[in-house]
């Protein structure tokens, strides 16, 4: 009965998904339990509107060897908010290669059926798969081949060499019942991702395990930029950064997802060697890398964001030419004034009504005052031109 009324619905943006069962029979003398006021469900515009919170520096996860996804044939709009309390296998899942140092991740498998602990899993180190299990039960998680494999994984030695898989998967966590802005932005993250593969005129593999047999019997070997996977996950931690994704094969974590960085992510994973793409995605999205210590992870956050982009050659002397006075058109020319800027107050309203007056310019854009100023809310990736939804502008005359 404490379950029915507890209240710690008030303290995340919950989109309640399921009944509330009566925790007494019918046949019992009739009784209504006390009324609850929990807050108005929130809105997907409410989901958009929360502001975009800094991550941690450095970026990084809990040290692990290695990702196992387990695969459950049940989508997410049946997932509790704690997958582990209704469903003791996944717990039974968890709590063992927890003791590996391993960290799992719930998948969705594609197959609504309601077969008891008709689950696969794969298991991933940073760089490929590892070893795949077409079917786990109970049994296999006592198999002497299983812990095993746990076992001789280490994030400083691996005996076992990771295989590439044959296509580029992306786990978006659309995990609803555990926060709303999960569903809603996951869930239209996943949406614009699978659109832009199709855009492209890519391969999207369909959830579920027979594109992938398709493709072992198609004899397709290494992983290909051209084939797609676009999957839903459950919570996987820090909710509050939603959309947040995990890149496999190379275990990299991203948050502060939205649908408009679907192009710079498909890019950089088409383009791993591309330093400049890697860059641009990972800052203000890296999370970390899952399979890899601490000290890794921080090495190659450092190694990739906090590299000085390269600049232009600068122009050589034999470059310079001569006017027609003589002069050469590099010489140093007399400073010019700058012309003054006529200072603007502009007023910002939130989406709560909330009002801020701040400084600008004749001149500059809306989203560079809003930027200067510390607006957390505009996002501010369409350049100032409000080319994005990201930045819906409401101009009123004052």
């Amino acid at each position: 009965m404490n379950r029915l009324f507890q209240s710690a619905r008030t303290l995340r943006r919950i989109r309640p998904r399921f009944p509330v069962q009566r925790a007494f029979s019918v046949s019992q003398p009739s009784w209504e339990p006390p009324h609850v006021a929990y807050p108005a469900t929130p809105t997907k515009e409410q989901s958009y509107a929360t502001p975009l919170l800094p991550l941690p520096s450095p970026p990084t996860q809990p040290a692990s060897k290695a990702l196992l996804l387990l695969y459950v044939p049940y989508p997410p709009s049946r997932w509790p908010s704690h997958l582990e309390i209704e469903d003791p296998f996944v717990d039974q899942v968890g709590k063992l290669v927890a003791l590996h140092g391993t960290r799992l991740v719930v998948c969705y498998d594609g197959n609504d059926s309601d077969k008891q602990h008709a689950y696969r899993a794969k298991l991933f180190a940073p760089g490929g798969l590892i070893k795949s299990y077409p079917t786990i039960t109970s049994s296999t998680l006592t198999s002497t081949d299983f812990l095993s494999t746990l076992d001789s994984l280490s994030t400083t030695h691996q005996p076992t060499q990771p295989t590439p898989p044959r296509y580029t998967e992306i786990l978006v966590c659309t995990h609803g019942a555990r926060d709303c802005r999960c569903s809603d932005i996951g869930g239209d993250l996943v949406l614009a991702l699978r659109a832009e593969v199709k855009r492209r005129g890519e391969q999207l593999l369909p959830p579920g395990e027979e594109a992938e047999r398709d493709l072992a019997q198609q004899g397709l070997h290494g992983s290909d930029s051209r084939r797609w996977k676009i999957t839903e996950c459950a919570h996987v931690g820090g909710h509050k950064w939603a959309a947040n994704a995990i890149l496999l094969p190379s275990s990299t974590f991203l948050s502060n997802l939205r649908p408009t960085h679907v192009p710079l992510l498909l890019d950089s994973l088409a383009h791993p060697d591309d330093a400049e793409l890697r860059r641009q995605l990972w800052t203000g999205h890296f999370r970390g890398v899952i399979g890899k210590t601490v000290e890794q992870q921080v090495e190659a956050w450092e190694a990739v964001v906090r590299t000085t982009p390269p600049q232009p050659p600068a122009l050589k002397a034999s470059s310079t030419s001569l006017s027609s006075s003589g002069t050469s058109s590099l010489a140093p020319k007399a400073p010019t004034t700058t012309p003054k800027r006529t200072p603007l107050v502009v007023r910002f309203t939130t989406h709560d009504g909330e009002t801020h007056d701040v400084r600008g310019y004749e001149g500059e854009s809306l989203m560079d005052v809003a930027k200067r100023e510390g607006l957390g809310a505009v996002e501010g990736t369409c350049g100032g031109h409000c080319g994005t939804y990201s930045f819906p502008p409401h101009a009123q005359n004052p």
